[in-house]
């Protein structure tokens, strides 16, 4: 497999992996926190590099309009990130002082390493992908 397709492909697995690791951390006792649907949708954005990677020719780096389509979901994705971040500072520091959970909210909620890494792997995904384009195949057994 290409060097390039490589990987984009570790990096498009580790970025649908976030999903399913914490996006927000804290102890809520006797409850669970819900989403809202964001992290099924970085996972069909990731799926579509995973999908240029394996389909065609394999040994072909990505070019023209298929790295394209691989970088873009990437880069909704980072969007999204850095929206869900927002969106959960802004909810912990606009919590009412007098609201009987604002002390354990303010201390004890915190964006979890999962929303990090998204952002990380969104991120990385196009640089690899662009850095790497010119990469011969490797011609391991």
């Amino acid at each position: 497999m290409n060097t390039q397709k490589r990987v984009v492909l570790t990096i498009a697995a580790i970025g649908m992996l976030t999903t399913f690791m914490p996006w927000v951390q804290g102890q809520i006792p006797g409850g669970t926190m819900v989403r809202n649907g964001e992290e099924w949708i970085t996972l069909a954005l990731f799926a579509i590099p995973v999908l240029l990677c394996l389909l065609n020719n394999r040994s072909a780096p990505l070019s023209g309009f298929k790295l394209y389509a691989a970088v873009l979901p990437a880069i909704f994705v980072a969007l999204i990130a850095i929206l869900k971040m927002d969106e959960f500072s802004s909810i912990i520091t606009q919590i009412d002082p007098n609201h009987p959970f604002a002390e354990f909210m303010d201390t004890d909620v915190t964006i979890g390493f999962g929303l990090y890494l998204l952002l990380l792997a969104a991120l990385a995904l196009p640089v690899a992908a662009f850095w790497l384009r010119g990469r011969s195949t490797d011609h391991r057994p």
